[in-house]
């Protein structure tokens, strides 16, 4: 009974989103791609039989100028909207990546022990630091190393 019942733990840890998907995303789509072939009204939504109007709704739909406006403005929307995500996530990507030789610096004296960061604190005096890879040197006052801890 155990091996049967690890046989189908998977599925019936799934079985739940399954159920729910069914019931919230599957069923209405098709119920609705079935009503899409059918001439429904307000007064005809419950009625238990509907006339069956085949692709004449689609066809109404693509004849009506409204349609065509509304589709053009949705392509316009999704463009902009793409456009300035994709700008937007862009430039928080380059500002939370910053790898300045200051970053780096920075970086390296958050890595050195507590102890000693506290030690070059109690001296009271600013600390420089050089990059040897841009050879450029980098001040921390000692408010900048309280910061660190």
């Amino acid at each position: 009974m155990k091996r049967l019942l690890h046989k189908w733990e998977g599925y019936i840890y799934i079985l739940p989103a399954l159920i729910f998907m069914f019931v919230f995303i599957f069923y209405p789509i098709i119920y609705n791609l079935i009503l899409s072939f059918q001439d429904v009204t307000v007064t005809t939504l419950l009625a238990p039989h509907k006339d069956f109007v085949g692709l004449e709704n689609y066809i109404d739909v693509l004849k009506q100028e409204e349609f065509w406006n509304a589709l053009f403005l949705n392509c316009v929307f999704t463009v902009v909207c793409i456009f300035f995500q994709f700008v937007g996530g862009f430039a928080l990507a380059m500002v939370f990546k910053k790898e300045t030789s200051f970053f780096r610096v920075t970086k390296a004296l958050m890595g050195i022990n507590k102890a000693e960061i506290k030690d070059m604190i109690n001296e009271g005096k600013d600390i420089e630091v050089n990059c040897h890879f841009c050879n450029t040197n980098y001040n921390f006052s000692v408010e900048e190393l309280k910061k660190l801890l």
